[in-house]
This record gives C-alpha cells, structure tokens and sequence, in this order.
C-alpha cells in the first residue's frame, strides 16, 4: 500500500480577552511538513487576523504564505456608517513564483443607500524575471426605497491606463 500517514499537532491559546494565538504543525511519513501560526484580535470594533505558514513537500520543496486581514468601522452614526477591509496575500511558490495580492474595500451605507468600492491588485514575480501586475476595481451604488431595491455597478481596470470594463444595473 502507498498510503501515508500523517500527524497533526495544533494548539489554540487565548493570550488576553481580546488577542487569539493559533498554531499547527504536520508531520507526513513521506517527509512532508507544514507549519501554521496566526493571531486574531479584535479591538475597537477593528478585527485583525496575521498568519504565516511554512510547507516543505516530500522533496523538501518549500512554498510559504504571509497575510493580513483587517476589517471593521470607521465610524458608526445613525445617519451612516463607513466600513473597510483589507486584505493582504503574499506567497512564495515552491517553482519560485512570488504572488502579492492586495484588497480595500471601503462601505458607506445609510438608510437609503449604500456605496461600495473595492480595489485589488496583482502581482506575480518568476525566478526567470518575468513579472505580471494587474489594478482592477468595482464602484457600485445601491438604493433601498420602501421594498424596492436597485443597483448600479461598474467595474475598472487601471493597470496600464485606467479604463471601465463593464456596467451593470438591477432592480428587485
């Protein structure tokens, strides 16, 4: 039988009443490891959640991970809130490709209406030189008027030179 087994070890730990510690470790036959570690707070209605991971294949072939999320309030009124997250990615691949990715996300929503932005970004690095980088984006609008709903969206690509992509609208 080609069957592996393999062996995990986690442990979770809350180090203070708002601060979550997380970490894991496996273990394969074959010689695979992988190693995880991360902390969750949450402070001031602002969430964070930072983790780091290791991975070593059978062929001792190692790919990492990084990321960062933030997310929460920027302020909270009973005429509107604004809202973010964002969101941080990178990753080194064991055939030596470097990923960045990045997101922000921005919400302002009242009674009536609701406006949303999101903006992302690409990056990817090979070991050859090559590089690939993109900027995208979406705007959207929404209304809320008795138990009628509509939205208008619009997508956008700036990576070279800023352009819409596409339109969209609803209504339900």
């Amino acid at each position: 039988s080609d069957l592996a087994n393999s062996y995990n070890i986690s442990s979770s730990a809350r180090i203070s009443s708002r601060l979550l510690g997380n970490l894991g470790f496996v273990y394969s036959d074959t010689g695979a490891t992988s190693f995880r570690a991360s902390i969750q707070s949450r402070y001031f209605d602002q969430n964070l959640n930072i983790s780091v991971a290791r991975n070593l294949d059978a062929d001792s072939q190692e790919s990492k991970q990084f990321s960062i999320l933030m997310n929460g309030n920027i302020f909270s009124q009973t005429w509107g809130s604004v809202s973010y997250t964002n969101d941080y990615r990178y990753s080194e691949t064991k055939n030596d490709v470097a990923s960045t990715f990045f997101s922000n996300g921005l919400t302002f929503d009242s009674r009536y209406f609701t406006f949303n932005h999101l903006l992302n970004y690409q990056n990817q690095k090979s070991s050859d030189g090559t590089e690939t980088e993109s900027t995208t984006g979406l705007v959207a609008f929404g209304s809320r008027i008795n138990r009628v709903n509509a939205r208008l969206n619009a997508n956008y690509d700036s990576t070279d030179d800023f352009q819409w992509i596409s339109y969209g609208a609803g209504i339900s």
